[in-house]
């Protein structure tokens, strides 16, 4: 008798594992990091300044409101984008794009890789889970249709269960293309 591992495949997990990573760096800083602000000064005393140099940190990656960086749907279920990642791809070439949509508090993110003529398409997470059974599908993609235009782009897919069920969804995005990808490994 043979076991079959419960874990995605190897990319679905380290996609995840990566994604994860990426919304931790996005956490908002503390209040802390910014000027200290002293109380008013009473009538007729000057104010006392004990503001300090604001501590200086990476510019975070800006990110459009929820739904102006697209949508995904799987099966009748729409998932607004809240977060984008643009990945460097593993094969940094020309056309090559690597994109982490990520619905953030709905439990769901789509992965899209696109690699010359390839098109790659998984979608997981909590929310995929309870409505469809599976914490991953992203098993034998069949791509319909997969349109890069501009800063958007579109497709629709079938892919199944990363865990062997035998169960597929449909999917269908609409995401924008963030003009910079970024080092988004462990």
């Amino acid at each position: 008798m043979t076991t079959r591992s419960l874990l995605p495949t190897p990319v679905l997990a380290l996609t995840f594992a990566l994604a994860l990573a990426a919304c931790a760096s996005s956490a908002p800083e503390s209040e802390a990091s910014g000027p200290e602000v002293s109380a008013p000064a009473s009538e007729g005393e000057p104010a006392a300044s004990t503001a300090s140099a604001p501590v200086e940190s990476a510019p975070a990656d800006p990110q459009p409101p929820a739904g102006e960086a697209g949508t995904f749907t799987v099966n009748e279920t729409q998932f607004a984008v809240t977060f984008l990642n643009r990945c460097i791809p593993f094969s940094d070439q020309p056309g090559n794009i690597d994109l982490q949509p990520i619905a953030q508090g709905q439990g769901a993110q789509l992965n899209l890789e696109l690699f010359g003529d390839s098109v790659d398409v998984s979608v997981q997470g909590s929310a995929i889970e309870e409505e469809f059974g599976s914490l991953a599908f992203g098993e034998d993609p069949v791509v319909h249709e997969s349109t890069v235009s501009g800063d958007r782009w579109t497709g629709s897919a079938t892919v199944g269960d990363s865990l062997g069920s035998g169960t597929t969804v449909d999917i269908t995005w609409d995401v924008m293309v963030p003009s910079e990808a970024r080092d988004c490994s462990l």
